[in-house]
């Protein structure tokens, strides 16, 4: 790993400028930049395949988020302010086909939330409150052999 900090007055050092990551064999893990301590500019991450894992804009108050699969397919997508998650969030399986989504306040879920099986199938729907699941759901029934689940 390489990166730049800025040794202020009081003596405390604060990172500025770039910062790469490299995975063991050499290529990249990540690049970032800082401003003083700050996050700065576009953050790009790879999986170890290679792969782009994670692009998170910091060049204005809120920004866009996004992750990758490592076989590439999107696997999330959302709005942050600083790095925490809020607004609007869309999840994919590895199949391309959608997981969830919902909103998030401070990175905890908030307000309605859908969630489907990789067939397309809504497998839950309900809402949250300060992450935690409230009021009444909708849950899909389980099938077995023997007819819907009854646990």
């Amino acid at each position: 790993r390489r990166w730049h900090v800025t040794t202020g007055a009081d003596g405390i050092q604060l990172l500025d400028g770039t910062d790469e990551g490299r995975w063991p064999d050499g290529s990249r893990r990540h690049d970032r930049s800082w401003a003083l301590g700050e996050e700065a500019g576009v953050w790009q991450s790879w999986h170890p395949s290679g792969v782009l894992r994670s692009t998170a804009s910091f060049e204005a108050e809120s920004g866009t988020m996004r992750f990758w699969h490592p076989n590439g397919v999107l696997a999330a997508e959302g709005t942050h302010r600083g790095g925490t998650r809020v607004g609007a969030w869309t999840f994919w399986h590895e199949s391309g086909a959608k997981q969830s989504e919902g909103s998030f306040s401070l990175n905890r879920r908030e307000g309605a939330w859908n969630f489907w099986e990789e067939d397309g199938e809504l497998s839950a729907a309900g809402m949250y409150a300060g992450g935690e699941r409230v009021g009444e759901w909708y849950l899909r029934l389980e099938e077995t052999e023997s007819g819907p689940d009854q646990s």
